[in-house]
């Protein structure tokens, strides 16, 4: 599996079993039909990738990450309908900023590891209510920065005269006389 699908799928399981609210509705890469309209929900989309650094192991990756929320209420007459939103907007940062600060995952500087650092980048929200029914959008935006480890080819020598490559080694030490 690709390392990017791979942390997409950790943050998935990571904010299952945080939330409760959502419970088993947050998905990853792509939005299961939602055949009784059951909110909230988040979704998990890590589409942007950039190599930051190449070395001749690993390249140094760095990552979009985009956490989308979506609710629906419309029991909020004159309330404010962007509090519930960011309710579970600070849910979700609270859960994902924990991963640094309790070390939740292995952070350190092997290419092995899921991921070196994870930063927050920015948030929308945006609201429909043209049928009644009030949905709220939200997207958080994380930077996530982690190594990926490139395959090792090894190199075979084919045909490789090791007898002749032997009486023609030239000893070029002081004192020591020159192989002819």
């Amino acid at each position: 599996m690709y390392k990017k699908t791979v942390i997409r799928k950790y943050f998935e399981e990571l904010l299952k079993s945080a939330i409760p609210n959502v419970s088993n509705r947050v998905y990853s890469g792509r939005i299961n039909q939602v055949e009784d309209d059951v909110y909230p929900y988040i979704t998990l989309f890590s589409k942007n990738e950039t190599i930051q650094e190449q070395f001749t192991t690993h390249t140094q990756r760095e990552l979009n990450l985009n956490v989308g929320i979506v609710i629906s209420d419309n029991t909020i007459n004159d309330g404010d309908f962007y509090e519930k939103i960011e309710d579970l907007m600070i849910e979700v940062d609270n859960v994902i900023g924990r991963v640094l600060s309790e070390s939740v995952s292995p952070i350190t500087n092997d290419e092995f590891y899921l991921f070196e650092d994870i930063a927050f980048q920015s948030s929308s929200t945006d609201h429909d209510n043209t049928s009644g029914n009030d949905i709220g959008m939200a997207m958080l935006e994380y930077k996530i920065i982690y190594n990926y480890s490139l395959p090792v080819i090894p190199l075979t020598l084919e045909d490789f005269d090791w007898q002749s490559s032997i009486a023609n080694i030239q000893i070029t030490n002081d004192g020591v006389p020159l192989n002819v």
